[in-house]
């Protein structure tokens, strides 16, 4: 209960502090605060702590990997997705298809489908 009280910042820092504190730390309902996210690796979006993130940007002139792409699609809250920028042509287009059918909104702007 204790966490709730914390600002961001704090609670930024408080995690760093011990695991056990770590473990509370990510609890998602603590990070609400922080709607969106820009990722430019997968253990960011497999961290427990943004499991309640409704928008994701990947940063531009990333090389999208599949295994990125079926994190996004397990990604519970997940609402909005800009992957405006990055290059798309090596990705199954079987998965980019459930990307795009699993949020409401995405940005596919100056892709490299090719």
């Amino acid at each position: 209960r204790i966490f709730l009280w914390l600002s961001p910042r704090d609670l930024k820092i408080v995690v760093l502090v011990c695991r056990r504190w770590m473990q509370v730390g990510e609890t998602p309902g603590l990070w609400s605060w922080l709607a969106s996210l820009t990722v430019n690796n997968i253990e960011m979006l497999t961290c427990r702590r943004f499991k309640a993130v409704s928008q994701l940007r990947v940063k531009r002139k990333l090389t999208m990997t599949n295994e990125l792409l079926e994190s996004i699609v397990r990604h519970p809250a997940l609402k909005i997705l800009n992957i405006a920028g990055t290059n798309l042509s090596a990705i199954d287009p079987d998965i980019l298809a459930r990307v795009v059918n699993s949020v409401e909104t995405v940005d596919v702007t100056g892709t490299s489908l090719t």
